[in-house]
């Protein structure tokens, strides 16, 4: 069974809970399915309540305790309406009780699982697009805080690269700490950094591409050549502008995941490319804990780290900006040039996609929806600190989003009267034929259609199949033609009868039957041709049709 979030409304004229209307398939009725990730994915939250308390949905959304257990990949699963048991997911067409889900780093990275479910169905079961709004860049970062102090005192802007350049050394060093403030215990030793094979290939380009001969290591072992970084401080690599003393390196924190230090080979390019003094450090990250060395040090310590941007989840409450490059240059990526900003990517949108029929205003609101960078500071990093006080909840605080920027979000609302195709105006509890009387929009039942009109703007009514059509399905824009052989008398038929015995039709979209003459019968019902006409029992073919057989003869 299907239950629909119970919670007190947010906006002042929401749609009461007795007024919540289902979508309607011909599979059943049931409410709109919104998979929550994260339950700090405030975006996810807006939606719910937008759809619930704005378009008049019942919504059902996911128990929020168990979504630390998802990976990447299952939001494909679930929008196409799989179910998963102990060892792997079952996808039989079952009827999806998730429809929508947003902002999650689904691709890349799971190209084959979304092509596996899309070969559910013929022309794919869900739609996947890109939060185009909210591109995501991670990459070098600093502090908003220490960039306006180094602004407003020596005029020199963190947030660009050439600031960073060693001519300006003495101006910038004395803002950030030194890489002896870092305790070691914080950092992973270079000697354990986890270097995959493709990784040497990496730092065979930068060997070529900046001749620092002295930044790598060579190692020859079994006939196979392996090239690491060559830390000349036991937790840190130090640029080639500040190699000689390190107390003259900027520290500058990646994150050691599973080992690796996630981005070295292109922060070690632009360190050495744009004479930058940086030392690399690897920070330990746990992303199951905000408490490890990776989320803690920014908070203590002045230094350059890698960050996401905007940070979508939160990862460090710090207002940060991004170092900006020279713009991303595929060309020189391909060829293992790292000089210029990283490419930027996108978060995705999943949607069923029979959503377009169920509920198009909900598919309306999903294509205009937009969240911005500012959107994520402001929630994630201005207000989040009230959540970690147990002074509000996520839900709250989108929420309270919703309250301050009406303006945006009713942008994003399609009119509620402006009825898409195959739904109809309806209001007082019945399909009407105009605005006036109208409070929202309902799929067309069986019987009918979706007929649309422009008044001041495009909408559509419900109209009943004239006789000769007919419909079984909701949410159509058109009835079906009657095939020969039946007939529909009535209008709002959803379904043609056979023609009787003795009757045949041999047109398409008929409202009634021919009738054989008075002495034929046909040996079928729904009979397409006057030559099914056979004689009735007691009759013969004489040789002006039909004749009345002599007494005793049959």
């Amino acid at each position: 069974a299907y239950v629909s979030t119970l919670r007190a409304d947010c906006l002042p004229e929401a749609v009461p809970p007795n007024r919540r209307k289902d979508l309607q398939s011909n599979a059943g009725v049931f409410p709109l399915g919104i998979l929550l990730f994260d339950p700090a994915n405030w975006p996810t939250l807006a939606l719910e309540i937008l759809a619930a308390e704005v378009l008049g949905y019942n919504v059902w959304m996911n128990d929020i305790s168990g979504v630390s257990t998802f990976a990447a990949s299952e939001p494909f699963y679930l929008v196409a309406g799989c179910e998963q048991n102990l060892t792997e997911w079952q996808c039989g067409g079952q009827v999806s009780r998730t429809h929508v889900a947003l902002s999650g780093a689904y691709l890349p990275g799971n190209e084959e699982v979304l092509a596996k479910v899309q070969r559910l169905r013929v022309g794919g079961i869900m739609d996947v697009q890109a939060d185009i709004g909210n591109p995501i860049y991670e990459g070098l970062s600093i502090s908003q805080r220490l960039a306006d102090k180094v602004l407003k005192e020596t005029g020199l802007a963190l947030e660009y690269f050439r600031s960073y350049h060693v001519r300006n050394k003495a101006a910038i060093l004395p803002y950030f700490h030194k890489i002896q403030d870092v305790n070691d215990s914080d950092l992973a030793p270079c000697a354990t950094w986890v270097l995959w094979p493709e990784f040497s290939n990496r730092m065979e380009a930068y060997l070529q591409i900046t001749g620092d001969a002295d930044g790598v290591t060579v190692e020859a072992e079994g006939g196979t050549q392996t090239i690491r970084p060559r830390c000349h401080e036991s937790r840190w690599w130090l640029a080639p502008t500040c190699r000689e003393n390190s107390t003259e390196c900027i520290p500058c924190l990646l994150y050691d995941w599973f080992g690796f230090p996630w981005h070295i080979e292109e922060v070690m390019q632009k360190a050495t490319i744009w004479e930058m003094p940086l030392a690399i450090g690897a920070a330990l990250a746990d992303f199951n804990s905000v408490s490890g060395p990776y989320y803690r040090l920014p908070l203590t310590h002045d230094v350059v780290t890698l960050r996401q941007h905007p940070d979508l989840q939160n990862t460090i409450p710090l207002v940060s900006a991004p170092i900006v490059f020279p713009r991303h240059s595929p060309r020189d990526w391909q060829r293992g040039l790292a000089s210029s900003m990283s490419a930027p990517w996108s978060t995705s949108r999943l949607s069923h996609k029979d959503l377009g029929e169920w509920a198009p205003d909900v598919q309306e609101l999903l294509r205009r929806m937009r969240f911005y960078g500012e959107d994520y500071e402001y929630v994630s990093i201005g207000m989040s600190g009230r959540v970690e006080q147990g002074q509000a909840t996520w839900q709250g605080l989108a929420c309270e989003w919703l309250q301050n920027n009406t303006d945006v979000w009713k942008a994003w609302v399609p009119a509620v009267t402006s009825c898409f195709p195959g739904h109809g105006l309806f209001g007082a509890g019945t399909f009407v034929s105009s605005r006036e009387n109208a409070t929202t929009c309902r799929p067309c039942p069986p019987g009918s259609y979706s007929a649309p009109f422009y008044d001041y703007e495009e909408t559509a009514q419900c109209q009943s199949c004239s006789p000769g059509y007919w419909q079984s399905s909701y949410g159509t824009v058109t009835c079906n033609p009657c095939s020969p052989g039946t007939f529909a008398n009535d209008t709002g038929s959803t379904l043609c009868n056979d023609c009787a015995q003795g009757q045949f039709q041999p047109a398409a979209s008929s409202s009634s039957c021919e009738v054989c003459d008075i002495s034929q019968t046909t040996n079928i019902r729904g009979a397409t041709e006057r030559s099914e006409c056979i004689c009735k029992s007691g009759y013969f073919r004489g040789a002006t049709g039909c004749e009345l057989c002599s007494t005793g003869l049959r």
